[in-house]
């Protein structure tokens, strides 16, 4: 075959950006036995991810969700991000009076690449019989992006749901116990959702939802409005009633008034209790930060479908969204499960020099990236010696593992005791945990039968006090 020069070149660049994709869009499933599975997800099958494998072309690998940990998509599936688009007011600005307050607040907006349904409408607080329970992380604290409106016009909010689901979504209908939303993230159909399952709804300019959340108020037997004058935020109690028109209905002092929306930074809906529930769900990290909790149903056509556990009943709307808009899919209560995700049953800090630095999860004690010796860890628990963490675990697993070293650059000098408790006996312990080491030391124990487990980080030798410890990666494995 005689081609051209420049046709030759023009088909060598199209099958090297052909492999570049292909090698991005590659997915790869991590389970519980510390494999990485690399290839396509082919389909879902009987409570398994089918993965067809580049390197065999027979037919697909079948995983169990249960030996699942993550599954992650690589760059080619992920949406960019949303291109942002010039301030404009928010066109509810224009309406009404709050308490008093008459000037108007502009809101930051972004375009999007997806529709969000037509029209706001309202929300309104009602009694719903209790729904089904989920686990609730206790460091859950989600984080999103900026608000904004869609290309619409529509407003958006950010939602908080019980169990740690965060997303953007627009308000389509209120019905008497459930508000219809649609996910602004990507294309699809309204969803209902329980007025208990909605923790949050918030609204603002960013710098004005952050003056919200650092008033630390809660939601014990009301709710609490946040609400903008004159570039402050006031937390004012009372009962939300619903949206009429641009106007948040709300009984503060035995009287409803109306709160323009526009100065509405926030609002904290009144908190249950919800029980931990030990099946099977599904972590979905969506586009522009969104995450959703659900349970797979398909998956066809390169499109998955769940069953978000933030709406409610067997007739509830399934959200579906390409796998290319997926960044990962993490999978709970399958045979691994994350110790940070457990809240510790007993938990003893001393502090050094009347300093004290409790302990965080997923994320240093300063707040920032947990990073070990052989570099960062997305999971783990970082604590300050002297500390002891005890958690119940029942019995129920048969392998707890860890790695555990010195947050890093700050904890290259320190040195410490650690050591790994089973119903008050010795099961694992460092005598010399070494900032210096070049890497962390492993822990893989058995804990069948183990009712109580503790991890202690003591002082080191010569009473050494500078000790920032991570317990990286730290997870139980179901037998």
């Amino acid at each position: 075959m005689n081609l051209l020069p420049e046709r030759r070149g023009l088909l060598a660049i199209a099958f090297a950006l052909a492999i570049a994709m292909g090698r991005a869009q590659a997915e790869t499933v991590r389970t519980v036995d510390d494999k990485a599975i690399s290839g396509t997800i082919a389909g879902f099958d009987s409570d398994a991810i089918l993965v067809q494998q580049k390197t065999d072309n027979s037919k697909p690998v079948r995983i169990p969700l249960a030996e699942i940990v993550d599954v992650s998509f690589g760059e080619g599936h992920t949406v960019a991000a949303p291109a942002m688009s010039k301030p404009k007011p928010s066109p509810l600005s224009a309406i009404g009076g709050l308490f008093g307050i008459s000037s108007a607040q502009t809101t930051e907006a972004y375009s999007t690449p997806y529709a969000a349904a037509n029209g706001t409408s309202a929300y309104a607080r009602s009694t719903y019989a209790q729904p089904p329970a989920i686990t609730i992380p206790h460091d859950a604290s989600p984080v999103l992006p900026a608000p904004r409106i869609s290309r619409r016009g529509v407003v958006i909010w950010q939602f908080e749901f019980a169990g740690g689901d965060a997303a953007y979504a627009s308000l389509d209908k209120w019905a008497a116990d459930s508000v219809r939303l649609t996910f602004d993230s990507f294309a699809g159909s309204p969803i209902a959702v329980p007025v208990d399952r909605i923790r949050a709804i918030w609204s603002s300019s960013p710098a004005m939802v952050k003056k919200a959340k650092d008033l630390n108020q809660s939601a014990e037997g009301q709710d609490v409005a946040f609400i903008e004058k004159a570039g402050d935020v006031k937390a004012v109690p009372g009962l939300a009633e619903g949206l009429d028109g641009g106007f948040l209905k709300f009984k503060f002092e035995g009287e409803s008034r109306r709160i323009k929306l526009d100065r509405l930074a926030g609002i904290l809906l009144s908190q249950r209790e919800i029980a931990a529930d030990k099946s099977l769900y599904e972590a979905f990290a969506l586009p522009d930060g969104d995450r959703l909790f659900g349970r797979i149903e398909a998956i066809e056509s390169g499109v998955l479908r769940f069953k978000p556990i933030c709406s409610a009943g067997a007739d509830a709307a399934r959200v579906e969204i390409p796998l290319k808009q997926l960044k990962s899919i993490e999978v709970r209560n399958g045979r691994l499960a994350w110790l940070g995700d457990l809240r510790p049953s007993a938990v003893v800090q001393v502090p050094y020099f009347d300093r004290l630095m409790p302990y965080r999860v997923n994320q240093s004690l300063t707040g920032g990236a947990l990073v070990l010796a052989d570099g960062p860890v997305a999971k783990g628990i970082a604590v300050h010696t002297r500390c002891t963490l005890t958690y119940d675990i029942a019995g129920a697993f048969g392998r707890f593992r860890a790695k555990v070293g010195f947050q890093q650059p700050e904890g290259k000098i320190g040195r410490a005791s650690v050591r790994v408790m089973g119903d008050g006996k010795m099961l694992w312990q460092q005598a010399d945990l070494r900032g210096d080491a070049s890497k962390p030391a492993a822990i893989d124990v058995d804990v069948a039968n183990i009712k109580s487990l503790s991890l202690e980080a003591d002082y080191g030798p010569n009473f050494d006090v500078a000790g920032r410890i991570v317990w990286g990666e730290a997870r139980l494995i179901r037998q």
